[in-house]
C-alpha cells in the first residue's frame, strides 16, 4: 500500500494522547503485571539472593548496574518485534532509534488499522510471554531475574502502544494509518472508513 491510494476520509495528523491517557495506562498495565508478577519477581529474588550469599560490593554493584541496563536492553528487544510484525504483515518498515521515544513506522504506506493493531500489541504479547516462561523455566536465578525485569519494563513501555492500539481498535472497518516523516517526527494520519 502506498500514500497515493485514494481514501474514504483524511483527517489531519493524529498524534495519540500524550500525558493523561499513558499515564492511566501505565498504571493499568503496572496494577496488572503487579498481581501475577510481584509473587513470581519476590520469589526469584530471594532464590538469587540465596545462591550468591555472602554478596560482594563487587556483586552488588553488577546487580545495580544490570539494573539500569535493563530498559535500553529490553527497547532493544521490543521495537524489532515491532519491525518483523509489520514485515511479516507486508509493510517495509524502518525503526528509529535516535528519538527521545525510540520508534517502528512505515514512511509513506497506508497500514489497514487491524494490522496497525497487531504491530502494536506484538512486543507486549510475545516478549511479556517469553519472559515469563523463562521466569518459570528452572534456569539460574540470575537469568530469571533478568527476564522478570524485561517482563515488567516491557509492560511498562507498551503503555503508548496500548493506548495507541486501543484508538485504532475502536476506528471503523477498513480504516487506514498513514505514517509520514515531517520535521524529523513520524506523524500517523488517520483514515477512516464511512
Amino acid at each position: 500500500m502506498d500514500a497515493s491510494s485514494t481514501s474514504p476520509s483524511q483527517k489531519s495528523p493524529y498524534e495519540y494522547p500524550q500525558s493523561r491517557l499513558r499515564l492511566a495506562v501505565a498504571v493499568l498495565i503496572l496494577l496488572v503485571i503487579s498481581l501475577p508478577g510481584w509473587p513470581v519477581i519476590r520469589h526469584q529474588t530471594d532464590l538469587l539472593l540465596d545462591s550468591m550469599a555472602p554478596i560482594s560490593w563487587t556483586t552488588a554493584g553488577l546487580l545495580m548496574l544490570g539494573l539500569f541496563a535493563m530498559v535500553p536492553f529490553t527497547i532493544l528487544l521490543h521495537e524489532p518485534v515491532h519491525y518483523l510484525t509489520m514485515k511479516l504483515l507486508g509493510y517495509n518498515p524502518e525503526i528509529q532509534w535516535i528519538a527521545v521515544n525510540p520508534n517502528v513506522s512505515a514512511p509513506g504506506q497506508r497500514m489497514d488499522a487491524t494490522h496497525n493493531v497487531i504491530s502494536l500489541l506484538a512486543p507486549l504479547v510475545v516478549l511479556d510471554a517469553v519472559a515469563l516462561l523463562v521466569v518459570f523455566v528452572d534456569v539460574h536465578p540470575v537469568v530469571s531475574l533478568v527476564a522478570a525485569g524485561v517482563f515488567v519494563v516491557n509492560s511498562l513501555a507498551s503503555a503508548n502502544d496500548v493506548s495507541g492500539a486501543w484508538f485504532d481498535y475502536r476506528l471503523p472497518a477498513g480504516s487506514q494509518v498513514e505514517f509520514r516523516k515531517e520535521n524529523g517526527q513520524t506523524v500517523s494520519y488517520i483514515y477512516e472508513a464511512r
